[in-house]
């Protein structure tokens, strides 16, 4: 729409997000969404760190391999997923509550080789999304800067 550019997403989550017959991530459900006046660069600047964190949620999730609300994040602290992986980061103790089939040697490989780096490269990312402050997190230029940065470091292990 020529007079809407922006768009904040409310309630995206990992339900709200599916794969394509090429595996090509699609949203499928914008129900609390908002379109924002061109005209409005605050408003602007609010959807891109808005949609920023809940990125960053949803990067946690998929390292998790659980919800950003499950039971496991929210005895250990109110703000669930996000407060627990903002501590385990800052700690070095990410690792641990990353989803276990994630740290099968069988599996992803990720303690040894270029997928090390990989996984270090999306959890960066990802921590930066979920930065407490808007003016600490990055744009979304620069999160798919650095996703394409972990891809290629994945992508080493391939060749």
């Amino acid at each position: 729409m020529e007079d809407h550019k922006s768009v904040i997403i409310f309630d995206l989550t990992t339900f709200s997000i599916a794969l394509d017959e090429h595996f090509g991530a699609k949203i499928v459900d914008f129900g609390f969404s908002m379109f924002l006046p061109q005209k409005y660069p605050e408003a602007c600047k609010l959807a891109r760190e808005s949609n920023v964190y809940t990125l960053g949620v949803i990067m946690f999730e998929m390292l998790c391999g659980r919800l950003a609300s499950d039971d496991m994040y929210t005895k250990e602290s109110e703000a669930g997923l996000v407060d627990v992986a903002r501590k385990c980061f800052l700690n070095g103790t990410l690792m641990e509550i990353i989803d276990p089939s994630m740290r099968d040697e069988n599996n992803l490989v990720i303690t040894k080789g270029p997928n090390q780096d990989s996984i270090k490269a999306f959890v960066d990312i990802a921590y930066l999304c979920v930065a407490e402050t808007q003016d600490k997190r990055p744009t979304m230029e620069v999160v798919v800067i650095e996703l394409e940065k972990a891809l290629s470091f994945q992508e080493l292990l391939k060749s």
